[in-house]
């Protein structure tokens, strides 16, 4: 035994599961479903995600730039989404700033589904502002890709 919990050998599997089943190989209470993880909030973060990578390729003159790009633009990203602070603990200002990011809400919606149990009536707004700034990304992005062409 190496002292780790829990053995390196699960680890890619705990972490490639996501928070749901993680929290349940650490003995973490959850009161949400799976599926409501996985269909309302997963799915449609997975789009902007991908609309937002194919929108900095689609600018990029190189791959290396459409990384530069990336990583310039998760670093703020992960931080004023309320994953690494909080957001309430943020001056007026950057809360503002912060519910623009589409990462936000999702994180709001991960959080409700997995420690309150929250249904998909409770989390209505979260859901509408994920669906419209997916669709205008992904909008976005067929724009930037017709262009490059």
């Amino acid at each position: 035994m190496s002292g780790f919990w829990p053995p390196p050998d699960s680890r890619d599997y705990i972490y490639s599961c996501g928070p749901l089943n993680g929290g349940q190989s650490y003995f973490l209470p959850d009161a949400g479903s799976a599926d409501e993880y996985n269909g309302f909030s997963f799915d449609g973060y997975v789009l902007i995600s991908l609309a937002l990578g194919l929108i900095f390729s689609a600018t990029s003159a190189t791959a290396a730039e459409a990384v530069q790009k990336t990583v310039l633009f998760s670093i703020p990203l992960v931080q004023m989404s309320g994953f690494a602070y909080a957001i309430r603990n943020m001056p007026t200002v950057f809360q503002w700033i912060a519910e623009v990011f589409p990462a936000t809400h999702y994180i709001r919606v991960c959080r409700a589904i997995y420690i309150r149990g929250a249904g998909v009536s409770e989390l209505v707004p979260e859901l509408l502002f994920l669906g419209v700034s997916g669709a205008i990304l992904i909008g976005l992005a067929l724009r930037t890709i017709e262009a490059r062409s």
